[in-house]
């Protein structure tokens, strides 16, 4: 093997789940990677909704996980209170539903998880709006 292969071998693995992450970022619409929201590990964005180009008109973001939603509230509840965010009420959590509210500044998101039984998985939805 020559040197200069061996110096630039690739760590195929960690490729692939770098370029899976960057193609599940893609799914999310602009304004809300740039605005630093939580994209959700190994989830499939099914819906966007219409308006997409401004958090002061709000975003609503549909996503599908085969983690329950205890899991989802979790996860957001901590990526959430590290970039700041403040959770007002004690979330439900439980391996059915999750539903909870964060604010930050003028920003307001709200999440909601409910398993769906008939597809083994979760559905997720994400709403967040920026007041003037």
């Amino acid at each position: 093997m020559s040197r200069f292969v061996a110096a630039n071998r690739v760590n195929l693995p960690a490729l692939i789940v770098c370029l899976s992450a960057l193609l599940i970022a893609a799914d999310y619409p602009a304004v809300y990677l740039e605005a630093g929201l939580p994209t959700y590990p190994d989830a499939k964005v099914i819906d966007v909704g219409r308006q997409t180009r401004s958090l002061r008109d709000g975003i609503r973001l549909q996503l599908e996980t085969k983690d329950n939603p205890k899991q989802v509230a979790e996860y957001f509840e901590r990526t959430l209170k590290a970039s700041g965010w403040k959770i007002p009420k004690r979330p439900v959590k439980t391996m059915q539903l999750a539903l909870f509210g964060a604010t930050k500044g003028k920003m307001y998101l709200t999440v909601q998880a409910m398993k769906v039984p008939s597809h083994n998985k979760t559905r997720i939805m994400v709403n967040v709006i920026q007041k003037l």
